[in-house]
């Protein structure tokens, strides 16, 4: 909850598990493939974990490449703004003037690691004929393994006590954490 505080890493800890012992036990869920039951009464299968959870083996465990063969199976659309530029992940790519106001598809490309983006064309659009304009290419970015993971920056602030909470949380107040580590 907002606003609270705890004195020691074994009482945060405490609260994590009570919390999360409530959500996925108790608390009925509207995610598909629950049907209403809380997650872990839907799905008890989830409560043994494939392989052990360590920290420092996610990097190493990490495949940049499955995320790109992931990313390369959609097709997004976007409208460029007034300028010719869009955003994709909350990062802005900038097509040129030409782009202006443009429908635009867009796709990725695993191999080069690049956005790909292709005009949709119309008959005519606001009553003016189209220019065709030549797809463009923008390396993509954020997409490296930090930026999706955050492990090497969560992994050295982590307490040394591993605590079962996400790792955003250990950055946020990285001292009042580690005080009872």
């Amino acid at each position: 909850m907002e606003g609270q505080e705890f004195e020691s890493a074994e009482e945060l800890q405490k609260q994590v598990d009570a919390d999360w012992h409530e959500l996925n036990h108790e608390c009925p869920s509207r995610a598909r493939g629950c049907n209403g039951k809380p997650p872990l009464v839907a799905h008890p299968e989830l409560l043994k974990p494939e392989r052990p959870y360590r920290p420092e083996w996610e990097l190493d465990l990490f495949d940049l490449k499955r995320v790109d063969q992931y990313l390369a199976e959609f097709t997004w659309t976007r409208t460029c703004t007034s300028v010719g530029q869009l955003r994709m992940r909350k990062i802005r790519y900038s097509l040129g003037y030409a782009w202006a106001h443009q429908d635009v598809s867009v796709t990725y490309d695993p191999e080069m690691r690049q956005y790909v983006f292709k005009q949709i064309r119309s008959e005519t659009r606001k009553g003016k004929e189209q220019p065709e304009l030549e797809p463009v290419r923008r390396d993509a970015k954020n997409l490296s393994v930090e930026d999706i993971t955050g492990l090497p920056s969560a992994l050295e602030d982590m307490p040394t006590r591993q605590l079962m909470l996400p790792f955003a949380m250990c950055q946020l107040q990285p001292e009042r954490v580690a005080q009872g580590a």
